[in-house]
């Protein structure tokens, strides 16, 4: 099961991703060596990575029901007129 819900207001946009895969927390995940060789880099991390340097706010949970909720949220630029 996954579930996306997407939610734009007027100062955030929020993307709430819901799942019934593994538990797996993205405070977990071992941070990248973004100095590292391409070719000599361990693989994974860098797509959290991404993630967290892109979003504003990045929260996730797992419930009682096994259920994961992860939630993005970028906070949106005023756009002058």
């Amino acid at each position: 099961m996954i579930s996306l819900a997407f939610e734009c207001g007027d100062r955030s946009a929020i993307l709430t991703i819901k799942d019934d895969g593994r538990y797996f927390s993205p405070d977990q995940a071992e941070a990248p060596d973004l100095g590292e060789n391409w070719e000599e880099r361990k693989i994974g991390g860098l797509g959290i990575h991404f993630v967290k340097e892109l979003m504003d706010h990045v929260s996730y949970s797992r419930d009682e029901k096994n259920t994961n909720t992860l939630i993005l949220e970028k906070i949106l630029e005023p756009t002058e007129e």
